[in-house]
């Protein structure tokens, strides 16, 4: 059987056109790599081509920042200065990035309060490309201030609180005594004798938090399940008010991160036991995190609590605050990933409206009339990686009047 003969197609040369097309890319591709700021390369006086170090995004100057805002028609963009970073007319030198301006005018780096507003205002208007959003856990310690930043986490923890005073004021914890809240069940009274209020209680209460978070925006839901022991009225167990709410990162860079919240709470605990208010609850609020040191932040959050539906002459708003020194006490492990970080916290509420059941005389008395409460307590809390931290932090009242005298709260956050 003899072998098959393979004919090779004839050789075709190339025509006049398609090689002055070659030479022509040819001569482009050399004079693209001999300029410097795309490749990094510079010709020597040998003209050989030597590596220079070029700074994060210098490389992408000619593509979409040689101008720097100058615009096709424009005059030539400002010189470079030795780092090559344009120099802005009357502004000193500031790095160009595509789309954004040089940020670096009324730059005052010298005070403490100087580098804040800078930094404020590079992270309102322009935001550093190079930054990577991302939880802290440093940023997110305190106990009494809500996380500044949205993210998909379950969150399980139990508060237990000593000697809550006046607990109908402004109907904040439950609904007006002997009316639509609990009723007196202590020693009988002489007729047209009215009941009087509780002035304190116990209480205790279990908190399930869910919230799921997609970039800067977050939804979440709260259950709780509250038991209460007052004085001269009976206790009781179960669910308590259901809340829910939404929180939007506004601002979110390396200085700052800040937070707008808003939380409504539904009446879903029985409001004549004492396991709710019996009325609907809105809660705007503000969050922030600033960073002070590589391991110091502080955390806060300022909130406006009134309520819709209460009896007219018992409910009223309340406004409270919350502010956390947050620093890192002790880290190890890969990437520092365990953690141990301690809180000082300081808390106040300001009643600014509404009445509470006089426990001596029976009668509706003015809940304006309570005063200023402040509140301060430490936290420590074990991060063991960036998805789970367990801890423990307390408030404990300093002023004459008070929610309550003591409040131990403990957490478990499991984010994913």
């Amino acid at each position: 059987m003899g072998c098959k003969q393979h004919f090779a197609p004839p050789k075709r040369s190339l025509g006049r056109p398609s090689l002055l097309a070659l030479l022509a890319l040819a001569a482009l591709a050399s004079s693209v790599q001999a300029q410097d700021p795309a490749f990094g390369l510079s010709a020597s006086a040998s003209g050989a081509a030597t590596t220079e170090p070029s700074l994060p995004g210098a490389e992408l100057l000619p593509v979409g920042c040689s101008s720097c805002g100058n615009g096709l028609l424009a005059p030539a963009p400002p010189p470079l200065d030795g780092s090559g970073i344009p120099c802005a007319k009357g502004c000193g030198c500031s790095q160009c990035y595509p789309g954004q301006i040089p940020c670096d005018c009324c730059d005052d780096g010298q005070s403490g309060i100087g580098r804040f507003l800078s930094g404020l205002y590079h992270c309102i208007c322009c935001p550093d490309p190079c930054y990577l959003s991302t939880w802290r856990s440093l940023a997110n310690n305190a106990f009494f201030v809500d996380q500044v930043k949205p993210i998909t986490q379950i969150r399980v923890g139990g508060d237990f609180a000593g000697q809550y005073q006046f607990p109908d004021k402004a109907e904040f914890f439950w609904a007006q005594e002997n009316a639509k809240g609990p009723r007196y069940s202590g020693p009988a009274l002489l007729p047209g004798v009215k009941p009087p209020g509780t002035p304190n209680l116990d209480y205790s209460v279990g908190n399930f938090y869910e919230e799921i978070a997609v970039n800067r925006f977050g939804l979440f839901v709260n259950l709780p399940y509250r038991n209460v022991e007052p004085i001269l009225y009976p206790g009781a167990s179960g669910f308590g008010d259901m809340s829910v709410g939404t929180k939007s990162l506004l601002l979110d860079c390396e200085l700052i991160q800040f937070t707008f919240q808003f939380q409504t709470f539904i009446p879903t605990g029985n409001f004549m036991k004492g396991l709710g208010t019996g009325h609907v609850s809105l809660e705007p609020s503000v969050i922030w995190a600033i960073k002070l040191t590589s391991q110091t932040y502080w955390q806060a959050q300022l909130a406006y609590w009134f309520p819709i539906g209460g009896t007219p002459t018992f409910q009223g708003p309340v406004f409270h605050y919350h502010l956390a020194l947050n620093q890192m006490l002790w880290q190890c492990g890969c990437e520092k990933a365990i953690q141990l970080i301690g809180s000082a916290e300081l808390g106040g509420y300001e009643i600014a409206g509404g009445a509470y059941t006089s426990p001596a005389t029976g009668l509706p008395a003015s809940a304006k009339d309570v005063g200023s409460i402040v509140n301060i307590g430490p936290g420590l809390r074990l991060v063991v990686c960036n998805k789970i931290d367990i801890g423990a932090g307390s408030y404990f009242a300093v002023s004459k009047d008070r929610m309550a005298s003591a409040l131990a709260r403990i957490e478990f956050r499991w984010r994913f």
